[in-house]
């Protein structure tokens, strides 16, 4: 497992998500008391884990464990990364308009060794 808030590649995860300000931002793992890693610190941003896995047969997928269903793939990991906060926030913003609570994962599995971990805040 690569350590939290980095990716493989040359790229860090700010400059990946440099182009995207103010829509995604990186930020420092939660506490360990956090629940699954994710909270609402505003009403309409949203702090979520990812994980970035690169591929065998080249580009990166990439999802969100504490919102199954929510995975997406780039050619890049910067690709990677635009493609799941966009996933992320359309997801957030359906439940929101359908006035549904948001299914979040209170556990999740562990990362495996090719995962790269790290936290987006995504606006809605």
């Amino acid at each position: 497992m690569q350590e939290a808030g980095t990716i493989t590649g040359s790229e860090s995860v700010e400059e990946i998500v440099a182009a995207e300000q103010p829509k995604i931002q990186t930020v420092p793992d939660p506490a360990p008391a956090s629940p699954a890693g994710w909270h609402k610190p505003e009403p309409s941003e949203y702090r979520c884990e990812i994980r970035l896995c690169p591929e065998p047969e080249g580009g990166y997928s990439v999802y969100v464990p504490e919102l199954p269903g929510v995975v997406t793939e780039g050619d890049t990991a910067e690709e990677a990364v635009r493609n799941i906060a966009e996933a992320l926030r359309g997801a957030l913003r359906t439940y929101r308009k359908d006035g549904q609570p948001i299914p979040w994962k209170k556990d999740t599995d562990t990362p495996q060794p090719n995962e790269n971990r790290f936290w987006i805040v995504v606006h809605v």
